[in-house]
C-alpha cells in the first residue's frame, strides 16, 4: 500500500497510520519504506507530500483492509472534500498477491500505479524483485525516468 500525506506533520501521521494498521489483529506484519518528498500534482497550491509504502501480511481480504484503511484515514482526520487537494492522509491499495480486482469500492492492482513515481520508488526499497501485472516494478520506473516523471520523487532524510 502506498500512504502519503501533507498536512500538519505528515511523517508523524504516517507513522501513526502504520501503528493503526499493524495493531489490527488480523495484520501479521508491516514492514515500511522510507519517507520520501513528491511534489503535489493539479491544480491546487500546496505542500509537497510526505510518502511511504507499507508492506502488510494480513489475513484480511482486500476489501477488507480497504476497510480498515478507511478507518484510519478517518481516525486521522482525512476528509474526501476536494480532489488532488491537501490531505491530512490518504492510503491507496496498489497490489494484492497478484489478486485482480475490478469493482466500483477497489480496483487491483492500482490503476495508475505504473505511472507514479511515489509508488514505485519505495516499492522497490521494500521488494527490489517487485513485479506489476508482469512487469518489474524496476522496469516501470526507468521508464517513468525515461519518459520524464510528472512529479519530483526525493529521498526524504
Amino acid at each position: 500500500m502506498s500512504l502519503g500525506a501533507n498536512q500538519v506533520s505528515p511523517v508523524q501521521t504516517l507513522d501513526l497510520a502504520v501503528e493503526k494498521l499493524a495493531a489490527n489483529p488480523q495484520v501479521f506484519s508491516a514492514q515500511s519504506s522510507g519517507d520520501w518528498l513528491t511534489e503535489p500534482w493539479g491544480p491546487i497550491r500546496q505542500s509537497w507530500f510526505v510518502n511511504r509504502n507499507v508492506l502488510l501480511e494480513t489475513t484480511l481480504s482486500p476489501i477488507e483492509l480497504l476497510k480498515v484503511c478507511q478507518q484510519v484515514e478517518e481516525s486521522l482526520g482525512r476528509t474526501r472534500s476536494l480532489r488532488w487537494g491537501p490531505r491530512a492522509i490518504d492510503i491507496d491499495l496498489i497490489w494484492a498477491s497478484d489478486q485482480q480486482i475490478d469493482d466500483a469500492e477497489l480496483k487491483l492492482p492500482h490503476p495508475r500505479a505504473n505511472e507514479r513515481g511515489f509508488v514505485l520508488r519505495p516499492w522497490l526499497e521494500l521488494d527490489s524483485s517487485a513485479v506489476l501485472n508482469g512487469t518489474p516494478v524496476i522496469d516501470l520506473l526507468r521508464s517513468l525516468d525515461v519518459r520524464g516523471p510528472s512529479s519530483v520523487c526525493v529521498r526524504y532524510a
